[in-house]
């Protein structure tokens, strides 16, 4: 897909910026039916050796935007900083608990 518009990536880019406990890494756009979406994946720090995971989806168009993450402790600070309330926070199950596939991570 193709460039955002500069009052895109000023919306976003502010969104973004209140939560510095994430190192945004990536970004990809693309379209669901009329309206352009921009999905952006980020990183926390843990105190093991492992980081979780952040996903925003932004609709630009109507400048909402939903997010999910691996992170059980900054869950629900992402929900207050955004939204200004908290969210329950979805844990996230091991796919190799649940998947008899190759291709997964397995840890000892």
């Amino acid at each position: 897909m193709g460039e955002l518009d500069p009052a895109t990536v000023t919306w976003i880019g502010k969104q973004l910026v209140k939560t510095d406990f994430v190192t945004w890494d990536r970004y990809t756009t693309g379209e669901r039916g009329e309206h352009t979406i921009a999905d952006v994946y980020g990183w926390i720090d843990r105190d093991d050796e492992y980081k979780d995971f952040v996903w925003v989806r932004f609709w630009p168009d109507n400048e909402v935007f939903e997010y999910t993450t691996s992170s059980d402790k900054h869950s629900q600070q992402l929900g207050e900083i955004w939204f200004g309330e908290s969210s329950e926070h979805d844990p996230c199950q091991r796919v190799e608990d649940t998947f008899d596939i190759p291709n997964r991570v397995e840890l000892e």
